[in-house]
């Protein structure tokens, strides 16, 4: 069954576990009103168009002025390698913030100047719990510590970071200028030129293999795989 509702919307929708105890996944929106982030209860009437809330938390950071122009929120579920649950992560163009799960209180947050453009959950340092990485359009690529928010590493790519994702223990940042690849500790260990739009890891051909596909600015895709 479908209903169709009109309310306030959000820039981003991400479902996360169960908060009502009824066994279904929540919805969370990321930008509602703009600068919220809100939970909606699963068990909301929305053939009638009553929402309820399970949380709802006013935003760090910034939009833009007419909130018309292409800027970047997004969010995630935050899991150990034992998959338990931590917290949620979201972001807007001016911040990112951390909410501990369940009762999905802010622990922590980091107000920025230039814009995130992308993010993406790594452990690259081996631990059992992902790190964040956020990208922003000064060129700088920037690890946090899910515990504390503690800045853990920081590179800078060469020009506005556009696209983030793992391939296997690396980290391949889609930039302005072309594919840059980082080891777990944010070194440089490839590069390739070419202005990228956005990338995706997909499965490879053969058994447990990747292969990364890149949107470039030209409007081509590329198939590659690192070595």
């Amino acid at each position: 069954k479908q209903s169709v509702f009109s309310g306030p919307g959000a820039k981003r929708v991400i479902t996360i576990p169960d908060l009502g105890g009824d066994g279904r996944a929540e919805l969370a929106l990321v930008g509602r009103y703009q600068m919220q982030f809100s939970v909606l209860d699963s068990q909301s009437d929305l053939a009638n168009g009553k929402l309820d809330y399970l949380a709802s938390h006013v935003m760090p950071g910034y939009s833009c002025g007419n909130n018309e122009l292409p800027m970047y929120y997004d969010g995630a579920v935050v899991r150990d390698a034992q998959d338990r649950w931590l917290g949620v992560v979201v972001l807007n163009p001016g911040a990112i913030i951390y909410y501990k799960a369940p009762e999905l209180s802010p622990a922590w947050h980091h107000f920025n100047h230039p814009p995130n453009t992308c993010s993406a959950l790594a452990d690259l340092d081996d631990d059992g719990v992902p790190e964040v990485l956020v990208g922003r359009g000064d060129g700088f690529l920037t690890q946090y510590a899910v515990a504390d928010g503690k800045v853990m590493g920081k590179r800078f790519v060469g020009d506005k970071v556009r696209a983030l994702v793992t391939l296997g223990d690396q980290l391949v940042v889609g930039a302005a200028r072309g594919i840059v690849l980082l080891d777990q500790k944010l070194q440089i260990v490839g590069y390739r030129a070419g202005a990228i739009s956005s990338l995706a890891v997909l499965e490879g051909s053969a058994p447990a293999s990747q292969v990364l596909a890149a949107a470039l600015a030209t409007g081509d895709i590329l198939g590659l795989q690192t070595r």
